[in-house]
């Protein structure tokens, strides 16, 4: 198989999981501000509605476009071989696909809540409702994680081999000098 097959895989799997997760989160959390919709319903309604079609549309591109990811964020690039096999993995390549996906996976879980959180955090700050004491906690926490998945997935190779460098020389993590 080749590397751009599997990132191929990967994307649309992680666009799969963004779309079912997006669904499972906008809707329930957009609903549950009805009761501060007042008279603006329709609005905030058609904007749901809007939010919808905007998240399949982006599901649609990335699903019909994966080839365009892998190129810009060079996912491909930094392998020995064009293809892998079972009897070809080497330490370096599983630890640089095992960070790639849990990076994928931690930005695709907490991209979508963070977005939530911002725009309820702005529409209820123009209200004077939105306590940051109560309700920014999961903001912060979903906007760091989704930071650290986005480092993560884009920095596999340099973590990876971050990773066996230490193990090789059996030194601690951090030089004091």
């Amino acid at each position: 198989m080749l590397y751009r097959d599997f990132f191929r895989l990967l994307i649309k799997l992680f666009a799969l999981q963004a779309l079912i997760g997006s669904f499972f989160v906008l809707l329930p959390s957009a609903v549950s501000y009805l009761d501060l919709w007042g008279e603006d319903w329709l609005f905030y309604s058609l904007s749901i509605l809007g939010s919808a079609i905007v998240i399949i549309l982006l599901f649609i591109w990335i699903i019909f476009n994966p080839d365009r990811i892998v190129n810009a964020l060079k996912l491909d690039s930094g392998f020995e071989e064009e293809r892998f096999a079972l009897t070809q993995i080497t330490t370096q390549s599983i630890l640089q696909l095992g960070v790639i996906i849990i990076g994928g996976l931690l930005f695709v879980e907490n991209v979508i809540p963070f977005i939530t959180d911002c725009y309820y955090a702005l529409k209820l700050s123009q209200q004077y409702l939105f306590d940051f004491g109560q309700n920014g906690h999961a903001m912060v926490v979903s906007g760091v994680n989704s930071f650290l998945g986005y480092l993560l997935f884009s920095n596999g190779k340099r973590i990876a081999s971050w990773f066996l460098k230490a193990e090789r020389s059996d030194e601690p993590l951090s030089k004091a000098e």
